[in-house]
C-alpha cells in the first residue's frame, strides 16, 4: 500500500469541508492520466493550507481510497484537471497539524505541498498518519455516546427509573444488557477471546436508532476485543446472515493489518434473531 499527499489551497479552491457524514472524495490534479491511474488503490491524505493572521494553518481534511479516475465534464476536460475519487473518512473537524512533530519532515519532502498529488515517502510520516487516525476514530466513537443519551433522552426519560437505567447503561456497553451479551456470548462474538474485562457490548442496531426494546434485546448485541467494536460502530465492518465478516473499501489493507481485521474473520454463531438487525447495520450502517 503507498500512501499520496492531496492539497487543498484555500486562497484558491475555498473551504475543504466535506461534512462529518461524507464517505465519498474526490481531488482535482492536472497530473497526467496514467500517472494518476497508478494511484488507484491507494491511500491518500487531504491536507488544507491557509493563511491566518500571516502565519500558515495546515490542516488534516480527510484520507480516502482512490478508486477511480473521472474526466466527465467540459468543464474538467477544458481545464485540464482530472479528479481522483474514492471513499474514505472525514475528520471533522479538520486535525490541526503544524506543532506536529512530524509534520515538519512531510513538509520538507513535499516541497511545501508544491508537487500536487504526490507519493509519501517516509515510513515514520506513514505510521504517524495512521496513528492520527486510529486516536481520531476511538475518539469520535466515545463522544458519540455522550451525544445519544443526552439528544435522545425524550425516548426514555418516561420510563421507570430501573428500567431508564438499564436503557443508558446498554448505551455504555454496561450493567443489564452487557450482562446478557456475556451469559449469551461467552468471550468476543468473533475471536471467541475470554478476557471480559476488555471486551465491549456493542449494539448491532445502533443504540440510538433502537427502540428501548431493542436496546436491551440480547440479539441486537455483539461482544468485541475494542478493534472490532470501533470499526463495526463506525460501520467499517459489518457481517453477512451467515456471520462472515464484510470490510469497507474505506479500511485501507495497512490498517486491516494493524488492527487484526482479515476476511477469514467471522461470527462464532447467528441466531435467526439476529439477522433482522444485521441487516440493518448493513443496510444503514455499513460504509460499503
Amino acid at each position: 500500500m503507498r500512501h499520496y499527499v492531496a492539497y487543498n489551497k484555500v486562497e484558491e479552491w475555498g473551504e475543504y469541508t466535506p461534512g462529518v457524514d461524507a464517505t465519498e472524495f474526490g481531488h482535482y490534479s492536472r497530473h497526467p492520466k496514467a500517472k494518476l491511474e497508478k494511484i488507484i488503490g491507494q491511500t491518500i491524505w487531504v491536507f488544507s493550507g491557509e493563511r491566518v493572521n500571516g502565519r500558515m494553518v495546515y490542516k488534516l481534511c480527510s484520507t480516502y481510497k482512490a478508486e477511480d479516475i473521472e474526466e466527465n465534464t467540459e468543464e474538467v476536460e477544458a481545464s485540464g484537471f482530472r479528479c481522483v475519487v474514492g471513499s474514505g473518512l472525514s475528520f471533522v473537524s479538520p486535525i490541526p497539524v503544524n506543532d506536529l512533530e512530524w509534520f515538519a519532515e512531510l513538509f520538507r519532502e513535499q516541497n511545501r505541498f508544491s508537487f500536487g498529488i504526490n507519493q509519501i515517502r517516509s515510513e515514520r510520516v506513514i505510521q504517524s498518519l495512521e496513528r492520527l487516525k486510529e486516536n481520531y476514530l476511538e475518539n469520535r466513537s466515545k463522544r458519540t455516546v455522550l451525544q445519544d443519551i443526552e439528544d435522545l433522552k425524550s425516548t426514555y426519560e418516561t420510563l421507570r427509573e430501573t428500567t431508564r437505567q438499564s436503557v443508558i447503561e446498554s448505551r455504555i456497553g454496561q450493567g443489564l444488557f452487557r450482562n446478557s451479551l456475556i451469559q449469551y456470548w461467552q468471550g468476543c462474538s468473533v475471536t471467541g477471546c475470554k478476557n471480559l474485562e476488555v471486551l465491549k457490548a456493542s449494539h448491532i442496531k445502533p443504540w440510538r436508532d433502537s427502540s428501548n426494546e431493542e436496546r436491551l434485546d440480547v440479539f441486537n448485541g455483539l461482544l468485541l476485543i475494542p478493534n472490532l467494536d470501533t470499526c463495526f460502530d463506525l460501520g467499517l465492518i459489518s457481517f453477512d446472515d451467515s456471520g462472515q465478516i464484510l470490510i469497507s473499501s474505506g479500511l485501507d489493507e495497512t490498517t486491516r493489518k494493524q488492527l487484526g481485521i482479515y476476511p477469514d474473520l467471522r461470527l462464532l454463531r447467528v441466531d435467526e434473531k439476529h439477522k433482522e438487525f444485521l441487516r440493518y447495520h448493513r443496510d444503514r450502517v455499513f460504509q460499503s
